[in-house]
């Protein structure tokens, strides 16, 4: 855990710090592989930064709104800056509103550029986890096994460590994938699938998940939800329009 930067008076938070290196480098993955899918890098690349700012605004309006008895009191404290004070639900929603009216405005085709976005989501996935770290969020149920760490007054699996290392797997098959892609929109539902699995067999191992009615893990749920929805969705791609169908002519990728 290592929440805070201390350099003289200025105190940086760490996990925030993470998370806003991690979105650069996924932007800016995105942008190059949409370059070689032949799609407008910087309309990808626009797209996805809308996107963040939006889910960032509506994360934050969602935690706000949930817990407007404690901010109206102190409204200043609306604009604070630690990234414990955000919704993933409410970010979600407000993110992918504001990137498919953008995608929308500028015509671009949606499977590729979803395929275009799968890298970077893999990477941004890897950034979460090192965030986690930092804050010492997402940990892990006690363990005695040889390489838990001690964190929170016990040894504990280090499910930071087990999410960074899921999303390079990843990461590489989808590289292996990359140029081999039988229709449009392939390795967007891979990734899906892929990290999916991953939730589904980490989240047992947290220690503070969220717990449902019955016993059920949230985050389980909905990964079993996006697991089935990309299973179901890929034949029906896989039956349409070509891998290379593109709108614009390819750029050189990675220059």
């Amino acid at each position: 855990m290592f929440p805070i930067l201390q350099l003289g008076p200025l105190a940086i938070r760490v996990p925030g710090l993470i998370a806003l290196a991690a979105a650069w480098l996924a932007l800016d993955i995105a942008s190059r592989e949409a370059r070689r899918l032949g799609l407008s890098a910087e309309y990808v690349y626009n797209a996805g930064f809308y996107g963040l700012v939006g889910g960032v605004l509506g994360a934050r309006l969602w935690y706000v709104g949930t817990y407007w008895s404690v901010y109206r009191t102190d409204l200043l404290a609306i604009f604070s800056l630690n990234p414990a004070t955000l919704s993933l639900g409410g970010g979600v929603v407000l993110g992918l509103l504001v990137m498919a009216w953008y995608l929308r405005a500028r015509a671009l085709p949606i499977r590729l550029f979803l395929d275009s976005t799968a890298l970077a989501l893999a990477v941004f996935a890897a950034g979460l986890g090192l965030v986690t770290l930092a804050s010492g969020d997402a940990y892990g149920v006690p363990t005695r096994l040889p390489w838990a760490i001690y964190m929170w007054d016990d040894y504990r699996h280090p499910t930071q460590l087990y999410d960074i290392l899921a999303a390079a797997t990843i990461f590489t098959i989808l590289w292996r994938l990359r140029n081999n892609r039988p229709f449009s929109g392939y390795l967007f539902l891979s990734f899906i699938t892929l990290y999916a699995l991953a939730r589904l067999l980490l989240e047992p191992l947290r220690g503070d998940s969220l717990i449902w009615a019955g016993g059920f893990r949230a985050v389980q749920l909905w990964s079993l939800a996006a697991l089935l929805a990309a299973l179901w969705i890929t034949p029906k791609w896989a039956r349409k329009q070509p891998a290379h169908s593109a709108p614009w002519p390819p750029e050189e990728p990675y220059s």
